[in-house]
């Protein structure tokens, strides 16, 4: 009778940790990309991030976002790195927290010479 009071006991134990490990959060980082010297919009940038396998491009208003992605629980440093023929690529820190939008004021691009 002890053992099965002990097999049932680490039964119940073992699903706890199981169903806690299974649990994901998601990310979210957004910003815009402009022209250092017009401030006009740059549309169809490449952004790429550390950590975050989709790549995106910028919108008409110079806007990428980064949607649901599985990141780890609290706060996670990611670099994005934005590109665009004619331009120096930019390379941006950021902290993003989970289950929250991470937005960045700006990602400034200089012409290249």
């Amino acid at each position: 009778m002890t053992l099965v009071l002990i097999f049932s006991a680490l039964s119940i134990f073992s699903c706890d940790v199981a169903s806690n490990s299974e649990t994901t959060y998601k990310g979210t980082i957004q910003g815009w990309v402009y022209d250092d010297s017009t401030k006009a919009p740059v549309y169809s940038a490449k952004v790429v991030s550390d950590g975050i396998s989709d790549t995106i491009y910028t919108d008409l208003v110079g806007m990428f976002k980064f949607s649901n992605f599985t990141m780890p629980r609290g706060e996670y440093n990611y670099i994005i790195t934005t590109f665009k023929t004619g331009y120096d690529s930019c390379v941006t820190y950021v902290t993003a927290k989970s289950d929250e939008t991470t937005k960045i004021d700006s990602v400034k691009l200089i012409r290249a010479h």
